[in-house]
């Protein structure tokens, strides 16, 4: 009569373990849910992490060819601008240092441009009057000198 009420092993054992069986499906399903998911973000995580490695790259060698440009610039032989430092006295050791003090300003400056072109229009209308000037008073001197001659 004991045994009668309460439900017979096999039955409980059976439910026990159709219960067991569909936890263990419900946990095969979370974790293929969770590997999917995880392969996902970590797919998504590379894709990030090749793309700055890219731009990374890219700046890299932009960087590079700047500073290829920059040296270039700064090597640049100015020689009729090293001559007119030269001609109007400012002698030092380093040309780039004559031409410097000539112009009064940092060439290598870029806030400096504008007075560095206007102070370059200046001399070369200078230089232009002077020649001018020169060519005059050379004509005139061979004049004199003609005239002097035929006395």
């Amino acid at each position: 009569s004991t045994f009668s009420s309460s439900p017979s092993p096999p039955t409980s054992l059976s439910k026990t373990t159709n219960s067991l069986l569909q936890l263990k499906q419900v946990q095969r399903q979370v974790c293929s849910e969770l590997s999917t998911m995880t392969s996902d973000v970590l797919h998504h995580k590379r894709r990030v992490v090749e793309q700055r490695n890219l731009d990374l790259q890219n700046l890299l060698y932009e960087k590079d060819y700047l500073q290829k440009q920059i040296r270039s610039c700064r090597d640049y032989e100015t020689l009729q601008l090293e001559q007119m430092a030269h001609d109007e006295g400012f002698e030092t050791e380093e040309k780039k240092c004559a031409v410097e003090t000539f112009l009064g300003v940092t060439e290598r400056d870029p806030t400096n441009h504008e007075s560095v072109i206007q102070k370059l229009h200046i001399e070369i209308d200078l230089r232009g009057k002077m020649q001018t000037e020169l060519k005059q008073q050379e004509s005139l001197l061979k004049k004199t000198k003609d005239e002097l001659t035929k006395k």
